[in-house]
C-alpha cells in the first residue's frame, strides 16, 4: 500500500473527511458524519461514557468528535500512554456504562514496513498483546470490566 508520511492511500483517495470522500453515506448525523457505534451508544444507553484513543492521525476523520467524552491522540507510534489513559478513564467513570475504542497503528505500521509475519511484525504483535493483557487484567482487578466495552484494533 502506498504510504505518504502518516497517510495511507486508498486507491485514488488519500483520506476520508466529511468534505472529501468518494462514497456517500446512506445516513448522516446533523454534522454530516455517518452514524457510528458511539452515536448509537450516546442515543440509546443512559449516561454512557465514551472514549477514543488512537495514534494514526487520520483515523478520527470518519468520526464525529462530539460523541466522545474523552479523545486522545498520541503523536508517536507508541501506545502505552493510550492504554494507561483508557484505564484511568474507566476508573474515573466506574459508575457508568462505558464504550472505549483503543487503536494501535504500531502493528499495522510494522506489517506495511517489514511485511506480514516478519520478525518485526511478530514483535509488534507481541508488544500489543502484552499491553492489551495488562489493560484487561488491571480492569478485572479493579472490577471495571463489567460495565465497560472495549473495542481493540
Amino acid at each position: 500500500m502506498p504510504h505518504l508520511g502518516d497517510t495511507y492511500c486508498l486507491g485514488n483517495h488519500i483520506q476520508w473527511t466529511v468534505a472529501q470522500h468518494s462514497l456517500q453515506p446512506l445516513q448522516t448525523d446533523d454534522s454530516g458524519y455517518y452514524p457510528s457505534i458511539f452515536k448509537l451508544a450516546k442515543d440509546k444507553v443512559l449516561n454512557v461514557k465514551t472514549a477514543f484513543y488512537y495514534n494514526w492521525a487520520e483515523l478520527i476523520n470518519a468520526f464525529n468528535k462530539n460523541y466522545f467524552d474523552r479523545l486522545l491522540f498520541q503523536q508517536s507510534y507508541g501506545f502505552d500512554s493510550l492504554y494507561n489513559d483508557a484505564f484511568d478513564f474507566i476508573k474515573a467513570n466506574r459508575k457508568f456504562p462505558e464504550l472505549i475504542f483503543l487503536y494501535n497503528v504500531h502493528t499495522d505500521h510494522a506489517g506495511h514496513t517489514y511485511k506480514w509475519m516478519s520478525p518485526q511484525y511478530i514483535s509488534a504483535i507481541e508488544k500489543a498483546d502484552t499491553a492489551i493483557g495488562v489493560y484487561i487484567k488491571c480492569s478485572q482487578f479493579e472490577y471495571l470490566h463489567r460495565l465497560t466495552m472495549t473495542l481493540l484494533d
